[in-house]
């Protein structure tokens, strides 16, 4: 994933996060981390549908990025997801997992390999 493109999911998960997550009369969290940090499942599900993908591959999607199992998606799973989205519009097809590499690379961490030099 290139800087770019994490900018730009970045930037989508930023303007949604906490929406429809905070309950009135919450005064702080439920003791699994900041829900404001979070995208709900109902946000991630509209604004996944407008990829016009079938169901059932926003589903594994879902599925591949979801690691907390709690409903709501952070910022590196929203990330991730987005840019699953966009590869299958590409043509591309979902992987089995999410590499290690990808979930650094949403976190806007990169490896880089030494160049091997032929002599």
């Amino acid at each position: 994933m290139t800087d770019r493109e994490r900018k730009r999911y970045e930037a989508v998960w930023a303007s949604n996060r906490g929406w429809l997550l905070q309950r009135p009369g919450s005064a702080g969290g439920s003791g699994s981390g900041d829900v404001s940090e979070c995208v709900a499942n109902v946000v991630v599900r509209d604004l996944w549908r407008r990829s016009r993908l079938p169901e059932d591959e926003l589903a594994e999607v879902w599925e591949l990025v979801d690691r907390g199992k709690q409903g709501m998606l952070t910022r590196p799973e929203f990330v991730v997801g987005m840019w699953l989205i966009d590869q299958r519009l590409r043509g591309r097809k979902l992987p089995h997992k999410v590499s290690d590499s990808l979930w650094g690379s949403a976190n806007g961490l990169t490896v880089k390999k030494p160049k091997v030099r032929h002599t």
